[in-house]
């Protein structure tokens, strides 16, 4: 296994509680400094636990309303982005 390889890198003593993640709502965060991609997942107190995605295809749902895929007209560039309406530009 690739995380467990990853891991064991990291610290050969550390020991990790496993859970499974199916149908867990959360974030997906793109650091803007090169760092790893995380998902976030908030509690009922408003705190939240960041995980390192190390998972290389992992499928997702997207249940965000201010979501938008963008597709240039010679159809070499693909984008999801924000959606025109939260940027101010559905005019």
């Amino acid at each position: 296994m690739i995380f467990m390889a990853k891991a064991k890198k990291k610290s050969l003593k550390q020991k990790f509680k496993y859970k499974n993640a199916n149908k867990q709502k959360g974030i997906i965060l793109r650091s803007l400094d090169g760092g790893p991609s995380l998902f976030r997942i908030y509690d009922s107190h408003g705190n939240f636990k960041d995980y390192e995605i190390i998972h290389h295809d992992l499928s997702v749902q997207i249940l965000d309303d201010s979501a938008e895929f963008l597709e240039s007209a010679d159809k070499k560039k693909f984008y999801l982005d924000y959606s025109r309406k939260v940027l101010g530009l559905n005019k």
